[in-house]
């Protein structure tokens, strides 16, 4: 009964996580300019309140989890609430959703590869590996688990991301300067 219970509650749990992602859509032009014209005021913030503390953040959604840590607290995370109100989000926590979603689609944006592409190049790293005559099976294998890891990885955040990339492609050169200065 319990394991019944345990099984229903993950499927559920899903089923929110799918309702919730289909339910946000992709970004719209609007929002990434908005996101865009709020970064130098959210760098500065940035500064305002750091404290030389390296934090656990999520590097697929280093925005977001930051707030996660926040508590939804403090005099950070409410800046970060006047910032998001004055730039037209709904909540800090839009706010991050968006920006994390403008870095990870910039990153394959800026890449300027297919999937197709993508695919072959993976591909042909695996061969090199498994080619490469000064390395022994152990070291092959560790490689390329590894290679394997972060290459899944990679291909769910590029599939995230697909659906921003229309609302992304305007703002290519602005992303250029944020991300790159």
């Amino acid at each position: 009964m319990i394991r019944k219970l345990v099984f229903l509650a993950g499927c559920f749990t899903l089923l929110l996580q799918y309702v919730g992602t289909a339910v946000a859509g992709p970004l719209t032009e609007q929002q990434v300019e908005r996101y865009l014209n709020s970064m130098p005021q959210a760098q500065v913030l940035s500064q305002k309140h750091d404290d030389g503390k390296r934090k656990p953040i999520d590097p697929q959604r280093p925005l977001s989890s930051a707030l996660e840590l926040m508590n939804k607290q403090g005099p950070a995370y409410n800046d970060l609430g006047k910032l998001a109100a004055e730039y037209g989000f709904s909540s800090t926590e839009e706010w991050a959703n968006v920006g994390d979603r403008v870095m990870n689609g910039y990153l394959f944006l800026k890449l300027g590869m297919s999937a197709e592409q993508i695919e072959q190049a993976y591909q042909q790293g695996v061969s090199n590996i498994k080619k490469a005559p000064t390395l022994s099976e152990a070291q092959k294998q560790k490689i390329l688990q590894g290679m394997e890891k972060s290459h899944a990885s990679n291909r769910n955040r590029r599939i995230n991301a697909q659906p921003d990339m229309p609302a992304l492609a305007p703002y290519q050169e602005a992303l250029k300067k944020a991300y790159e200065q």
